[in-house]
């Protein structure tokens, strides 16, 4: 059943605790440890034995590489009905002698909010963790937490397996979905088709490391959205699409319309994102190398050390020439950064629930602070979203969402100055000059 949390927020967590029909074999006609589960979902509701929980999704902070996103949820059991060793005939979730409380199991978790449902987390069991503060025999208190893990952590455990070599020419939404493929993934992923061509693979390379080798040879990003679908954008999405391209959201210090943090991670001005030598090479080809005179005569040689970029799979080394490129142009200068910020959505619900709610990862956002300044100068940072954090305890009566943050205010110059709008010969210095992206 539906929970409402504050009068404001209704909360639905799910777990498929229960046995489900399908291809793989009929429960139902068999012994327990003997017959299959089938592949379908049969969805329990346990949101009124939920006390809090904790979600975490993010890629790094150069918004390359996806993490397998986690989940904890804290149930009351004190009951028993979540101890996967409860095999009384009463207990809920046993049938046949068998505990349906077992790691595997998908878990969805959704809130809505002013008629609009919001999808949270979604992802897998990963284990069952019990606790219990004694208050005598048979008394005191009794919880288990869902350690969840999304989907990236299930295709991490998927194994290569090495077929006849094939895919060569094809762009990387169309890799992407042969790899998922070959790893067990039965959804239906968001895929942009993309622009790169690549070099022909066998899939003997693990799911994780396949699917980021593709994503980096084709500049873009793949990464499970908070419904568990995965999500594949190109190159050009991150100027192109409208989220990455209009503010969704404005985080400041001077009230309304402006949404307040409770707390902000501001990096200083340094040199530790700063790139000015790339040097980038296929598989098979010859190492590209891009430098920018300017940076590096400002800030020394500062090298793009990231991971998979002497092993692209690209074509022809013009593409990997074009990857380098871009690397040095996106982060050139040294900029002060906002790594992440806090906000405290009950504490404003119709300004700040669809905002803690409804942000996706890449959404470009903006951040504005005003220091102590006789000169009363702001920082204001154009900002994607790269990661997300909700955490709810209701108990101590408390939600904060936490947002991670990279800096989009090269990517933000590209989108606003795009080679069809701009002025053609002009400086890049120029608000209104056409900037190459590559």
């Amino acid at each position: 059943m539906t929970v409402s949390w504050w009068g404001i927020i209704d909360l639905t967590v799910e777990a498929a605790l229960t046995a489900a029909t399908g291809g793989c074999g009929v429960w139902d006609s068999g012994m327990w440890d003997e017959a299959l589960w089938g592949p379908d979902e049969t969805w329990t509701d346990i949101t009124e034995w939920v006390r809090g929980f904790d979600t975490d999704r993010r890629f790094s902070r150069d918004l390359r590489s996806w993490s397998a996103g986690t989940a904890d949820v804290v149930l009351d059991n004190r009951d028993g009905r979540f101890s996967p060793d409860n095999l009384d005939v009463a207990a809920p979730y046993v049938v046949g002698g068998v505990s349906g409380v077992r790691p595997g199991r998908p878990v969805r978790i959704r809130m809505a909010y002013a008629g609009v449902t919001y999808d949270v987390w979604r992802g897998y069991v990963m284990a069952w963790r019990e606790s219990w503060v004694p208050g005598g025999t048979r008394a005191g208190d009794a919880i288990s937490i869902m350690q969840c893990e999304d989907e990236w952590s299930r295709l991490s455990w998927a194994r290569g397996w090495a077929t006849s070599a094939a895919g060569a020419g094809e762009t990387c939404g169309p890799r992407w979905s042969r790899i998922l493929s070959a790893a067990g993934y039965t959804e239906t992923p968001d895929l942009d088709i993309g622009t790169v061509t690549l070099q022909e693979t066998d899939l003997s390379t693990d799911p994780i490391r396949e699917l980021g080798i593709t994503a980096d040879s084709e500049g873009g990003w793949i990464y499970v959205e908070s419904d568990g679908v995965i999500i594949g954008r190109d190159q050009y999405a991150i100027i192109e699409d409208s989220r990455c391209t209009t503010v969704q959201a404005t985080f400041g210090d001077a009230g309304s319309p402006e949404i307040p943090w409770t707390s902000l991670d501001y990096a200083p001005m340094d040199l530790d994102d700063t790139i000015n030598i790339a040097t980038y090479k296929c598989v098979g080809g010859t190492e590209q190398r891009y430098t920018d005179a300017t940076s590096r005569a400002l800030y020394g040689d500062r090298d793009d050390r990231s991971p998979n970029i002497t092993s692209l799979v690209c074509e022809t080394d013009a593409q990997a020439l074009a990857l380098a490129t871009r690397a040095v142009a996106t982060r050139r200068n040294p900029e002060a950064r906002v790594k992440s910020l806090t906000i405290a959505p009950i504490g404003d619900p119709t300004n700040r629930i669809p905002i803690a709610l409804g942000l996706r990862i890449r959404d470009l956002v903006e951040v504005i602070r005003r220091p102590p300044s006789a000169q009363s100068h702001t920082m204001t940072r154009s900002c994607f979203i790269s990661g997300i954090s909700q955490r709810l305890d209701k108990e101590n009566n408390s939600w904060t969402t936490t947002f991670d943050t990279t800096s989009a205010t090269t990517y933000r110059a590209f989108a606003s100055s795009l080679w069809d709008t701009g002025t053609w010969g002009s400086s890049d210095g120029d608000p209104t000059a056409a900037l190459w992206f590559y």
